[in-house]
């Protein structure tokens, strides 16, 4: 995996929330964060983790 998706998959579940798909929005941050933990990113950990509690 690479960083780079961790942050697609954060804009993806950011869109998916304010549409109002929470489902979807939240199998797109559970991805990401599991990305971002592997690739050891603080800054793609913080914005996955913004959108999942907002």
């Amino acid at each position: 995996m690479v960083r780079g998706s961790a942050e697609v998959l954060t804009a993806s579940a950011r869109i998916h929330a304010a549409c109002g798909d929470q489902d979807a929005a939240t199998g797109l941050a559970t991805r990401a964060v599991a990305i971002a933990s592997e690739t050891g990113s603080a800054r793609n950990l913080r914005a996955v983790l913004a959108v999942a509690t907002a």
